[in-house]
């Protein structure tokens, strides 16, 4: 249980779990066991109609996703809903959550050779240096369940690797990763099932309105690097305080820096990839002037006590304590996180304290910005399986019942009667639990409805209209500032891929750690140190083979054109 620090409102609120989208950072002691209960079905129709298990099987399970503990708090298994899913499936869950770095986790799981038998982690892509290598060369070295063969009687799990829930680079290049040789060892999860079910994050600066209110500054004024920059010293000239009488931080983030990137959207080239084109070709950003700009505007704010330099690090459970007290006037996050935090916790002693999207920040070309998307998810969560798992078969059907229509109605509503009732056949929470849903998410997850998102893709609900939070209010403007734009081309980032120095390329360059490097420009107690940092990183890429990379890139570029970039 995590540890009391402003009486019971934080105590509840540090139960809060972050969105699966974002950063992070957590280590093997840092994490806790809790028991919980999940469910499974014999999974060979959507439906989920199968014959309830006779005995019951308890599977561990890694929910790696720091932050994410707030979707499996005390107790939750013991609700109906939870004990429904275990009458159905016959499967518990013996659940183990993280407050810190992910890749730390799966590194430390991995080396022990001791893995849970089941685990949700992200999944970006395989490249070097993120998760996702490291579950491929656990995959590569034999840690995991091959699943190729075993999911093909659960239509709900393959309904997961259908293009338009999964993009084809993501399957061809991660999914069916060539060193697989033709297995499969992840399932992709939080995935949409049409463009209608994609999620828009709506990532952005956000501010709390009562200090705009009182500094007279609307919150679509705040535009530019500028803008930003004048709203941050009058915040930090203002004597603003959060409910406790603290004075307030101007500019921060929540946990390990996620998403100070927000404060440099005016630097943001309105390119899909971090290739931009200079003097008629192609380059990496960071040989721009751009790059060292972006850089050390953030270290200006950091050195003019206008941005929080202990963000860059602090776990989930800090970041928490600065946010539930209003105590961080502006920061970058995505507006699930932000409002789901808020709503049960600040935005019920201080509504007035609301914080609301700045913007739209324009980018160079004065454009706003948009939530770049392809035809289906490029990089995701995954859940994978150890080798050594007990009777697979009831694991994996526990995961293909809870993508029948049934087990989704049932992970996402409740008991039919209790919960929720149907209004032509669509489900609606009762007045009751819609309010619990509101105003206590410790509560509602409590009940059990946290459990279904670490095991849901191809995602029907938002089309189906079972998302109302996904139209409250905020939210929807928050995605007018940041809407979704589709693609359906190949990237310059694809046929970097494709460059047959490509791997040697990596790895050369899997020992430096760029966004580590970053923050140390941040903190430097010079411009000129900052700058170092910039290219020292610049000669490292050249040493491992950038300019050939370059080269390959453009030459394909003057052959198709229609590359994006």
């Amino acid at each position: 249980m995590i540890k009391k620090i402003i009486a019971v409102m934080v105590a509840l609120a540090l139960l809060f779990s972050v969105a699966a989208c974002g950063g992070s950072s957590k280590s093997s002691d840092d994490s806790t066991t809790k028991t919980s209960t999940g469910s499974t079905s014999g999974g060979d129709s959507t439906t989920g109609e199968n014959t309830a298990p006779k005995d019951i099987i308890e599977y561990t399970f890694l929910n790696c996703w720091n932050g994410g503990g707030g979707d499996f708090p005390d107790g939750f298994e013991n609700s109906e809903l939870v004990q429904k899913l275990t009458e159905i499936t016959g499967v518990k869950l013996k659940v183990e959550v993280i407050t810190s770095s992910e890749r730390e986790k799966l590194a430390t799981v991995f080396a022990s050779g001791d893995l849970p038998d089941i685990t949700n982690a992200p999944h970006w892509n395989t490249n070097p240096g993120g998760e996702g290598e490291l579950i491929k060369n656990a995959a590569v070295e034999g840690l995991l369940l091959p699943l190729k063969n075993l999911i093909q009687k659960y239509p709900n799990i393959m309904r997961l690797y259908e293009i338009g829930a999964i993009s084809q680079i993501y399957k061809e290049r991660d999914i069916e990763h060539p060193d697989y040789n033709g297995e499969i060892y992840v399932i992709p999860t939080q995935t949409g099932r049409t463009k209608e079910d994609v999620t828009n994050w709506a990532y952005n600066l956000f501010a709390r309105s009562d200090i705009l209110e009182a500094l007279n500054i609307k919150p679509e004024e705040v535009n530019s690097t500028e803008a930003i920059y004048d709203l941050l010293v009058k915040i930090k000239n203002g004597n603003f305080t959060d409910i406790n009488g603290k004075p307030v931080i101007p500019g921060g983030t929540w946990h390990n820096g996620w998403s100070y990137g927000e404060f440099q959207r005016g630097f943001q080239t309105g390119n899909v990839t971090g290739w931009v084109m200079q003097d008629g070709k192609l380059i990496n950003g960071i040989f721009t002037q751009n790059e060292i700009d972006k850089a050390l505007f953030m270290r200006k704010l950091v050195a003019e006590g206008l941005f929080d330099p202990e963000c860059f690090t602090q776990t989930d459970t800090m970041a928490k304590e600065k946010m539930i007290t209003g105590r961080v006037a502006v920061f970058g996050c995505h507006y699930p996180n932000q409002y789901g935090f808020f709503k049960g916790t600040l935005y019920q002693t201080n509504p007035e304290m609301k914080y609301v999207p700045l913007g739209p920040i324009l980018n160079q070309k004065g454009e706003a910005p948009a939530q770049i998307e392809r035809v289906g998810r490029t990089g995701s969560p995954v859940l994978f399986f150890s080798k050594n798992i007990k009777d697979p078969d009831r694991a994996l059907a526990f995961v293909d019942y809870i993508n029948s229509d049934e087990g989704l109605e049932l992970v996402t509503f409740g008991i039919e009667g209790k919960h929720y009732t149907k209004e032509n056949g669509v489900p609606k929470y009762t007045e009751e639990w819609k309010n619990i849903k509101n105003t206590d998410s410790n509560k509602f997850k409590l009940e059990g409805f946290g459990l279904g998102g670490s095991f849901i893709g191809a995602d029907p609900r938002k089309g189906w209209g079972w998302e109302e939070e996904y139209m409250e209010e905020g939210y929807v403007k928050a995605r007018e500032i940041n809407p979704l734009k589709f693609i359906d081309y190949k990237t310059a980032d694809d046929v970097v891929d494709t460059w047959p120095g490509k791997a040697a390329y990596d790895e050369k360059m899997s020992t430096t750690n760029w966004g580590d490097e970053l923050k140390k420009a941040y903190l430097a107690k010079s411009d000129e140190e900052a700058i170092a940092i910039i290219e020292a990183q610049r000669k490292r890429m050249i040493d491992a083979g950038y300019l050939e990379m370059e080269k390959f890139l453009n030459e394909e570029y003057a052959k198709d054109p229609k590359i994006i970039y």
